[in-house]
């Protein structure tokens, strides 16, 4: 796969966030996405990406997703 600029990284962030966690992220939903890994120090960050997070779908209910594989963490 060829991420030819930061437009095409973002597209392709959505479609796996997406496809691992079985949603459909309209732009304000995604855009919480990246609100909440934009957040804090690298140490933060590598946080935020371990733990199920949280965004508030259009009708205002809270969904979670998950942006890595819990059953994988448990290795690291």
């Amino acid at each position: 796969m060829s991420i030819a600029d930061e437009a095409a990284l973002l597209v392709n962030l959505k479609k796996q966030l997406e496809i691992h966690n079985r949603i459909l992220l309209c732009d304000y939903e995604f855009k919480q996405v990246l609100n909440k890994l934009a957040r804090g120090n690298i140490f933060e960050k590598a946080r935020i990406l371990r733990d199920r997070i949280d965004y508030t779908k259009d009708d205002g209910s809270v969904h979670g997703y998950e942006s890595i594989n819990p059953s994988l963490n448990e290795s690291f």
